[in-house]
């Protein structure tokens, strides 16, 4: 093989394995760990403020009123982590996807999102129960 052949082949092989990397990169690995970084966050959020979500109306208006934005704030975000992720159901049905059910875990959100002024305890508890199944949680909280 002529040496010049070998050289554009190598150069072409080696553009082409970079553009689809980059590509790979750009739509599955940084969605990815977009999602993954806000599962993070959320479980942050549900501990961090465990005895306002489960204790509804005790705490002062105001800060309840705040975390009642942030939960519906990242609920928001997670559709829109989620639409970056192309092909997001069938990552989930093969289990890639970091988080279970996205619709269902914003439902959630915003669930105790409106409950926490004058909410049901026992339902709070039980839907941060639920977004921790979602998010796979696998320590206690």
């Amino acid at each position: 093989m002529n040496p010049y052949t070998t050289t554009a082949l190598t150069i072409i092989g080696g553009t082409l394995i970079y553009a689809f990397g980059q590509a790979l990169n750009g739509f599955v690995i940084e969605p990815v760990r977009n999602i993954r970084r806000l599962r993070a966050e959320i479980i942050e959020t549900l501990i961090v403020h465990a005895g306002k979500i489960t204790s509804p109306g005790v705490h002062e208006r105001d800060k309840l009123l705040e975390l009642s934005h942030l939960l519906r704030g990242k609920a928001a975000e997670l559709l829109a982590r989620r639409s970056e992720l192309p092909w997001y159901e069938l990552w989930r049905l093969i289990g890639l996807a970091p988080i279970g059910n996205v619709t269902r875990a914003m439902g959630c959100l915003i669930f105790l999102s409106n409950g926490l002024i004058d909410g049901d305890p026992l339902e709070n508890s039980a839907r941060v129960e639920e977004l921790k199944r979602l998010l796979n949680v696998q320590t206690g909280m």
